[in-house]
């Protein structure tokens, strides 16, 4: 198990951020989003969000390993973008994808997109 943990961090190359996340609210199909503060307009992460579709998730789920969740493996493989987590005062964790621009979501918001867009599907 350390073997393919080690394998996944290496993979995903993790980052600890050093600072105190701020969000605001955007609508981005149909869905409200919590995007980073800094996003003005047309950032990238709202252009990635935007541009995803269901089959976009099908193609990378075979990456969910190791704890990955498919926000995780979204963000490094299909945005290109890199992959940091912050944790806060009480140890608890967020993973968060962060774009070239500066701008950056949390993968959970990947990972509730994602359950909206295959569940439209059945």
């Amino acid at each position: 198990m350390k073997y393919l943990l080690s394998i996944s961090l290496f993979l995903f190359s993790y980052q600890l951020m050093a600072f105190s996340p701020e969000f605001v609210e955007r609508v981005v199909n149909n869905s409200s989003i919590k995007v980073s503060k800094n996003c003005k307009d047309e950032c990238l992460a709202i252009q990635a969000i935007a541009g995803l579709k269901s089959k976009h998730f099908t193609t990378f789920q075979k990456y969910t390993h190791g704890g990955m969740t498919i926000g995780d493996v979204m963000c490094r493989k299909h945005f290109k973008a890199k992959l940091k987590f912050h944790v806060d005062k009480l140890k608890n964790e967020q993973h968060f994808c962060v774009f070239a621009d500066g701008s950056y979501i949390l993968t959970g918001v990947i990972d509730y997109l994602e359950m909206q867009l295959t569940s439209s599907r059945r």
